[in-house]
């Protein structure tokens, strides 16, 4: 108390009366002893493992955390809601709890001092807004009120907008001041609000309340009533009298809280806490309003149609207050290892320990471990660990990731809190499925629960065996009349089912939406704003000398000509157009079959400037009525132009033509150019420069060069106009440029670097590709709504396409061959057993028909952060930080990409050590439960893959093309891609490489680890990430394998670099290119990727620079700038125990 008294003034201790006994209860524990014997006592120590008894300390009941996650939370709801006499008395009790606490560490202090000045904050908020309604009776109405009650009402809703809140909060603050201020002619004063709330708001519904009510002020920005508040100025409110406190001004503050007085103040005890303390600023006397003067007051000065919640929108976390309130409201953004986690920063879980997943027999070479296919067994009670030993070069620590990912839909056990849960909901992601706990682990804190998550909303038609049961049995209320009338007199929670569209009963058992997770469903006419879009292809043809003499514009035509079949056209309403480009716009116009000559014309345009359309009705023609001549078209097309000089390219201009000629339909405009734009609209320049390579100006290379690109793209979404790129360069070509048109088109970028129809697997590759990008069905004009359970808001969007909302995204198209991340935000507390989640995509079908897929997901919730751990899918987890990744790296550099990365694995695992492994690591390893032990192995993957590795040597082309692929590729070919797949061919056991008897599947060698330490000499290894494969051949190869695989006598006699494998009459040549073709096979894996990667073949002793790129995707070894596996391992095991 005396303590107390010094650091606070605290005179009276009868408030904290209650603290104190909490305190005393949960520090001791009594043991009875014999019968008229004292009981025995134990004090409970919070320092477990401290021997020196002038170094024990007692346990101090409601620590930070959960002060933190229990009433500071609470307070805030209560202040969203509306609850203000409620909060400011959470907010009391908080500061109470606080005076008595322990804090163990200088971040800890730092916390509480931020809690403390929070508290302060809102108490002080919510004290000036009822006070305000105090005045008025809660009438917002004071025309009948005297005009010193007008004022000092006016006056305090301004106040109401000064003290540091969250941004939320403020724009609830703001949204008030404004409305009070309009409804009461102080144009001027709401005028200023609204500009505020315009610029600071974080509720689009309020923003557009505040640009009306702005429009309607500045016809006449003028005050009735001038009060005492300066909008520019610098200013504290006194926490006692409710005035501003200029700069300047004499004033006294707080020592506990911080809050601001007036000079007068000064060793006045405040009323908040029972004049517990005297400070050197105190409280005075009136303070907060009594109990009995709030009771009839209003409930809201804010609209009750809108939850004050203001559309979902996530508290941000706890932010530094105090200081000077200036005016310009500060704003908060979520970003990469910011934003909501920050708050979970170095905070972390209770040991348990989880029985795995299934997995083949082994990984790589590893035999198999307990904790993985087989349950193995559990750790014991008690000790911190798991059932196998750990893994690494020193013999502790990590524990190997398996080169073979979880199944998805794997049948796996669920955590203790959530073992209710029905099959269907056990797995949100495309990974391995939720792990079960150990009884022994200790249970999480609620603030874990509640940052921003990454929630992948992938799901599958199922069927479930408690859905196929009959319905249960309908028992009626007494008198109810037994009628297949459906205004039969029972309630509704007893009537039947009936479907008004076929005027019978139906069993909702049946159900499509009840059975299954993804449904169809026929759009009404509600859904249309016009008659459903036909499929459009616009091809923009590159003429330039460049792309002739690489013969792409006669290998781009034959595809097509060979492709028109192939073409989506089940209604007859697609159409075709083509246009040339060069250093002018050439359009084709094709008649319909049987009209004339049948010629096709040639329409040349060179003005650049001002694009126009020379014979717009037959520029975009149909493929049922004009198909014999464009077949005659696009065998003519190479040789109209196979003389030509010219290499100019106006692709931006003519880009722009194509979008006027196809937006009033919509459609996907196709470029296919071998070029940089370097004439009229978009045009570039080359800006490739080595010497920055590697270096942190690197960055500036990775973002579009010229805003033409972007904001093309963003008018193209608006007319439902898809760009798709395929760009084959074998020169500089600003990808980092191009790619913003398939970007913010739901479109796709293409890149063929250095390609050549001469050589045969280029032509091979390209027209595979694009012969199975010209047959996809996609999707036409749609849009993509998620919707979540109260409490729930999708935070962030990532992918390819236009986010024209907040919660509304546009595809142009919708292709097949990419993937999607929505975060989404925790902004309540959640208190159901599962909350559900649904994605509805509204969109066309090639063939004219408007439907609606909804997507269906429920999951389990949870209190206990074991439960977390033991669900999370590291899948989901690495393509959503991909994302983040690429997001970071176009805006703040690769560098900061990679740190952020590497701090958000270290978090994980800290928090880990933390809340679950009660801080022992077992000499300073590393753990993680098996559904996570891949993770640390594939952030190193995504670290050193192509799109964000440290080196001067990548150009920035490939580089910005990898990022592309990190941010659209589906997630089996974006784990492949992250950590490829190797492969030992010449001791690849009997079964692979040979048809499965009875499914025809071709079986595939196990997987090894990436490590050059698994290449022996005399092997041959197939390397494959997804997007090229390399087929390495050991420096002692013998000979006869040699001749079995490849038809020649000697190694000297391979054909190094890009190849096809021979056909040779051997069955080990026949398995070998079995195992090529199954690798490479997309579609067996569940995507519909168009990609096929090529073949290089690579001696050890061969070509250096083949052999160094094959080297960079062995990611465990050390390559170039890069870390190895032990390397990253001794880097995490110092942070983490840092």
């Amino acid at each position: 108390m005396q303590l107390l008294n010094r650091q606070i003034g605290a005179v009276n201790f009868k408030p904290l009366d209650n603290r104190f006994q909490e305190i005393y209860q949960a520090s001791r524990t009594f043991l009875s002893a014999n019968a008229g014997l004292p009981p025995l006592v134990n004090y409970v120590r919070r320092t477990l493992k401290e021997t020196d008894s002038r170094k024990v300390l007692p346990l101090i009941s409601r620590d930070l955390e959960s002060i933190s996650a229990g009433e500071l939370q609470l307070g805030k709801t209560q202040m969203r809601t509306n609850k203000l006499e409620d909060g400011v008395k959470t907010f009391k009790k908080l500061l109470r709890l606080l005076m008595l606490n322990a804090v163990s560490s200088q971040r800890e202090v730092e916390e509480a001092k931020n809690i403390i000045s929070i508290a302060a904050q809102y108490a002080l908020a919510m004290s000036i807004e009822l006070h305000r309604r105090s005045l008025t009776g809660g009438s917002t109405d004071l025309a009948s009120f005297s005009d010193d009650i007008k004022k000092r009402s006016l006056e305090l809703s301004a106040y109401f907008t000064v003290p540091e809140l969250e941004p939320a909060h403020v724009t609830l603050a703001l949204f008030s001041a404004m409305n009070f201020a309009n409804k009461n002619k102080q144009f001027s004063s709401a005028l200023s609000f609204a500009n505020a709330l315009i610029e600071k708001g974080t509720n689009a519904k309020f923003k557009d309340n505040a640009r009306k009510i702005k429009s309607v002020c500045e016809r006449n920005p003028t005050d009735i009533i001038d009060i005492e508040f300066d909008q520019f100025g610098e200013f504290d409110i006194c926490a006692a009298s409710y005035t501003p406190i200029y700069g300047g001004e004499p004033s006294t503050a707080c020592p506990y809280d911080g809050s601001k007085y007036h000079s007068k103040y000064k060793g006045t005890p405040p009323p908040g806490t029972g004049n517990m303390s005297n400070p050197q600023g105190g409280y005075p006397p009136q303070g907060y309003p009594a109990q009995g003067e709030t009771e009839h007051l209003e409930t809201a000065q804010y609209d009750q149609s809108q939850q004050p919640g203001f559309d979902g929108q996530a508290p941000q976390p706890p932010q530094p207050v105090g200081g000077k309130k200036k005016r310009a409201y500060a704003g908060q953004a979520f970003e990469f290892g910011a934003g909501a986690n920050a708050a979970t920063a170095g905070q972390q879980p209770p040991l348990t320990a989880f029985p795995g997943a299934t997995q083949p027999a082994q990984y790589g070479i590893y035999p198999q471990q307990p904790a993985y296919g087989d349950q193995g067994p559990p750790a014991l009670p008690g000790q911190p660990g798991y059932g196998q030993a750990p893994y690494g070069p020193t013999g502790v620590g990590y524990q190997p990731p398996e080169a073979s990912y979880p199944a998805p839909g794997a049948n796996t056990m669920m955590g203790g809190g959530v073992s209710g849960v029905t099959q269907q909901f056990s797995q949100m992601g495309m990974g391995g499925g939720q792990q079960a706990q150990q009884p022994q682990a200790a249970p999480g804190v609620q603030q874990r629960l509640n940052p921003l998550i990454p929630t992948d909303l992938t799901a599958h038609p199922f069927n479930v065996a408690e859905l196929d049961m009959p319905p249960p049995p309908i028992i009626l209320p007494p008198n109810a009349s037994v009628t297949p009338s459906p205004d039969a007199n029972c309630p509704p929670k007893y009537a039947f089912d009936w479907d008004t569209a076929q005027q019978k009963s139906i069993d909702r058992w049946q159900r499509p939406e009840l059975n299954y997770a993804v449904c169809e469903f026929i759009a009404p006419q509600e859904y249309m704003v016009r008659p459903p879009q036909p499929l459009v292809y616009l091809f923009l043809f590159d003429v330039s000398y460049a792309s002739v003499t690489s013969g792409l514009l006669a290998t781009s035509a034959r595809c097509i000509l060979e492709s028109l079949d192939r073409i989506p056209n089940a209604d007859r309403r697609t159409r075709l157009g083509f246009m040339a480009v060069d250093s002018s716009l050439h359009y084709f116009s094709i008649p319909r079959d049987g009209s004339g000559s049948g010629e096709s014309r040639m329409l040349v345009v060179s003005d650049l400037d001002e694009p126009f359309l020379p014979t717009p009705e037959d520029l975009l023609v149909n493929l049922a009525e004009c198909k014999e001549n464009i077949e005659t078209f696009l065998s003519k097309l190479q040789s109209m132009f196979q003389n030509t000089q010219n290499g100019g390219s106006c692709m931006g201009s003519a880009l722009r033509a194509g979008h006027k000629l196809i937006s009033p339909v919509g459609g996907k405009i196709t470029v296919l150019t071998a070029v940089l734009p370097n004439m009229g609209y978009g045009k570039l320049e080359v800006r490739e420069d080595k010497k920055i390579l590697g270096t942190s100006k690197e960055s500036s290379l990775l973002q579009t060069a010229n805003g033409f690109y972007k904001s093309f793209a963003v008018e193209c979404s608006k007319n439902q106009v898809s760009i798709d790129m395929f760009l084959f360069s074998s020169q500089y070509q600003d990808v980092a440029s191009l790619s913003n048109l398939p970007r913010y088109t739901g479109g796709q970028t293409y890149f063929y670097p250095a390609w050549n129809a001469a050589r045969t697997e280029d032509a091979i590759k390209f027209a595979t590709e694009f012969s199975d990008y010209l047959s996809s069905e996609i999707g036409l004009e749609a849009v993509l709504r998620v919707r979540a359970t109260t409490g729930l808001r999708m935070s962030t969007f990532y992918g390819n396409f236009f986010n024209r909302s907040s919660d509304l995204c546009a595809f142009p198209a919708f292709p097949r061959d990419q993937a999607y991340v929505v975060e989404v935000a925790i902004d309540e507390t959640i208190t159901k057993a599962f909350v559900c989640m649904q994605a509805a995509v509204l969109h066309t079908t090639c063939n004219g028909e408007r439907r609606i897929r909804v997507m269906t997901l429920s999951l389990p919730t949870t209190q206990n952060l074991a439960d977390v751990y033991a669900s999370a899918d590291q899948q989901a987890i690495v393509a959503y930080f991909s994302h983040k990744a690429v997001e970071r790296a176009l805006g703040s550099g690769l560098d900061a990409a990679r740190d952020a990365l590497q701090a958000k694995i270290v978090e994980l695992l800290q928090t880990y050590k933390k809340e679950l492994a009660g801080g022992n690591m077992g000499g300073g390893g590393l753990q993680f439960p098996q559904n996570l032990r891949g993770l640390p192995v594939l952030f190193l993957g995504l670290m050193k893959n192509l799109g964000l590795r440290k080196s001067a040597q990548i150009p920035s082309d490939l580089r910005s093309a990898a990022l592309c692929l990190l941010s659209t590729l589906p997630l089996p070919l974006m784990m492949q891609y992250i950590y490829p797949r190797l492969y030992s061919l010449h001791d690849m056991p009997d079964n692979a490489g040979i048809p499965d008897a009875n499914t025809g599947d071709i079986a595939l060698p196990p997987p090894c680890n990436l490590s050059s330490e698994r290449l022996v000499p005399y092997g041959l290894y197939l390397i494959d990430d997804g997007q090229t494969q390399f087929l390495w051949v050991g420096r002692d190869a013998v000979p006869a394998l040699i001749q079995d695989v490849f038809g020649v006598a000697d190694k000297t006699m391979l054909k190094q670099g890009k190849a096809t494998l021979p056909v040779i009459e051997n069955e080990f040549n026949e398995r070998v290119r079995a195992v090529v073709e199954k690798s490479r096979d997309h579609r067996a894996k569940g995507v519909g990727s168009i990609v096929v990667p090529p073949l290089y073949i690579i001696r050890e002793d061969g070509e250096p620079s083949l052999r160094l790129w094959a080297l960079t995707l062995l990611v465990e070894d050390r390559a170039d700038q890069g870390v190895s596996l032990g390397q990253w391992m001794g880097v995490l095991r110092e942070k983490v125990s840092g």
